[in-house]
């Protein structure tokens, strides 16, 4: 923050950082809990459209690209790998399990 021209830039860097990381996230879970059975948790992801169309109209044509690309990556690529590698997964037991009671 010590770079920034004025102390308005940087209270309005530190609010964003502060809004985006601390109070969305919260209010998102409060938003999902509240409406559990809705399509595609309709609240949250309305918040989250509205939320990268406004970003989408802040950048210039290059970011854009880049935007578009993570924005792909993250809901896209990323669930299908994750999806696609359960078929590798090995359940692991040892002495940090819980302890089952023979009967």
């Amino acid at each position: 923050v010590s770079r920034v021209k004025s102390n308005a830039t940087s209270f309005a860097f530190v609010l964003s950082v502060v809004t985006l990381f601390a109070f969305y996230p919260a209010s998102r879970h409060r938003i999902a809990r509240r409406y559990p059975n809705t399509m595609c948790g309709s609240p949250c992801f309305f918040v989250t459209a509205l939320l990268s169309i406004s970003a989408w109209q802040l950048l210039s044509p290059f970011e854009r690209i880049h935007f578009s690309f993570l924005q792909m990556i993250i809901l896209v690529v990323s669930p299908c790998i994750q999806w696609w590698l359960q078929r590798f997964k090995q359940i692991i037991t040892g002495p940090w399990d819980i302890a089952h009671i023979a009967t």
